[in-house]
């Protein structure tokens, strides 16, 4: 029993902490081919070496992005996404050698900032990433559970309540690249934070509980501040905030999953979508007995979700076993979700790491192993 708790908790430290899911990440095994995997989609597949696990990505534009990742890793790209350069050795300070980097922003191609959850401090270079510059969060933060900023000079920090397994304690704001920062007030009704900021658009999302603890979300603009936006799966009691995907400046899709996935019975995950910012919802997909990863939306009418699935492809079993086939299962739609297609992919292939877009018909997922640039035909 020491040694599983020895390793459970090692696993708090070594692991990103802004996936999406608790499915582990493994070396890719047999042969893996990405041709003709999302219909309409060219794939271009960048080999990487799989001894550190990407964390979060982002592009400041249709060319300049960044990886940051287990062991302190960082990648540019100057082409969107098709090639990638390590950082140099010296970039970092040397109080954050080989610590790992939980989210990074990219607002203009010569500002990055990125960070760790269990530290009160940010990361920011003002030269595209050849130096960086620690800077100090005050208001007592432990730590950091996730950022956004909008441009170079405005953003929000969401502090950590968790230690190293991210809990939303305080939202701040800052209007001066960091070197200050302010509280902004919670609605009053809000009774907890999620551990993850959803931004685009000028906008922000943040989940959030009532006091009659019910799931929603928190929408966030420079200029009016926090509101808060029910989710229509609050009556169901036992659904959760799991991912969202700000669309354009009226759209945004959010997905929940069953909190109990695994233990009692068979989870429901669902999508919803709205398209007034999250004051109403609409359902549009129910998904039995898969594991959502990450989902993108190229637009309000074209988006994919990436799960996954242990199943039986042999038997018309219910439940799982240890013989079943692990599998990445992907949903495509092209008419904003009310219809779906479905395809099913070998585990062997890596299809769980974070997504970023360089622009309209592209997204880059930084999986560990590849990297995968999605270019629409």
């Amino acid at each position: 029993m020491r040694y599983l708790i020895f390793f459970v908790l090692l696993s708090l430290f070594t692991s990103c902490q802004k996936e999406v899911t608790g499915l582990q990440y493994s070396q890719p095994t047999g042969s893996c081919t990405y041709d003709e995997l999302i219909a309409g989609w060219e794939v271009t597949v960048i080999p990487t070496e799989i001894s550190w696990t990407p964390c979060d990505n982002a592009f400041a534009n249709g060319n300049k992005g960044v990886i940051v990742g287990t062991e302190g890793v960082i990648l540019y790209s100057d082409n969107g996404g098709m090639d990638w350069t390590p950082a140099a050795n010296d970039v970092l300070p040397h109080n954050w050698k080989g610590v790992q980097l939980d989210f990074v922003e990219f607002p203009d191609p010569q500002t990055i900032y990125t960070g760790n959850v269990g530290r009160s401090a940010l990361l920011k270079s003002v030269d595209g990433g050849q130096s960086f510059e620690e800077l100090a969060v005050p208001h007592g933060t432990r730590g950091i559970a996730d950022i956004v900023f909008f441009d170079k000079q405005r953003g929000l920090l969401l502090t950590n309540g968790g230690g190293y397994r991210p809990r939303g304690e305080a939202v701040l704001q800052t209007a001066d690249g960091g070197q200050t920062w302010t509280p902004v007030q919670l609605p009053g009704h809000v009774n907890g934070l999620g551990a993850r900021i959803y931004g685009g658009f000028e906008q922000a999302y943040i989940g959030a509980r009532d006091t009659a603890s019910l799931d929603g979300l928190l929408h966030y603009t420079p200029s009016s501040g926090l509101a808060y936006r029910p989710l229509p799966v609050a009556s169901r009691g036992e659904q959760r905030l799991h991912h969202v995907r700000v669309i354009d400046e009226l759209h945004v899709a959010a997905y929940t999953e069953d909190w109990l996935s695994g233990w009692l019975y068979t989870p429901s995950d669902f999508l919803y979508i709205s398209g007034n910012q999250g004051v109403d919802w609409q359902e549009r997909m129910n998904i039995r007995p898969d594991e959502m990863l990450r989902q993108h939306f190229d637009t309000p009418q074209a988006g994919i979700i990436f799960t996954h699935s242990k199943e039986d492809l042999n038997a018309e079993e219910t439940t799982t076993s240890a013989d079943d086939t692990e599998l990445y299962r992907l949903y495509q739609t092209t008419d904003g979700g009310h219809h779906w297609t479905e395809r099913v992919h070998p585990l062997s292939c890596e299809l769980r790491g974070p997504i970023a877009a360089p622009g309209p018909g592209s997204f880059v997922m930084a999986n560990r192993g590849t990297i995968l640039v999605f270019e629409r035909r």
